[in-house]
Formats: structure tokens, sequence, C-alpha cells
């Protein structure tokens, strides 16, 4: 598989931080991959609180 490289700018639109926690952790002391889809929504639910869609229907 070829790799892909993501240059981040200096400018950030959101940031937050999350705790990891101790069940987060697989046996090698990895984040488990079902943990960080979990944190990664959460950050998303996070962001669209302080951001809100705006589709002009008035919802």
């Amino acid at each position: 598989m070829a790799g892909i490289e993501i240059k981040i700018t200096d400018k950030l639109v959101f940031s937050t931080e999350l705790d990891v926690r101790m069940s987060d952790l697989n046996p090698a002391n990895h984040l488990g991959h079902d943990a960080f889809v979990s944190l990664s929504f959460l950050s998303f639910i996070f962001y669209y609180q302080n951001h809100p869609l705006d589709d002009g229907q008035g919802c």
C-alpha cells in the first residue's frame, strides 16, 4: 500500500483535548482501533456542538 503525506497548516479551525482511559489501551499499551474511532467520533460531536450546520431550513 502506498503511503500518503498529510500537511498540517499552522491555522487550526478547531482543537480539543480528550482523556485516554486505561481501558482504551490494548495489551501492548497502544491505543486500540476501536477506541481511536470512538475518540474521533467524540471530537466530531464536540466540533459540531460549537459549529452547528445551517442548512437554511431553520432546523
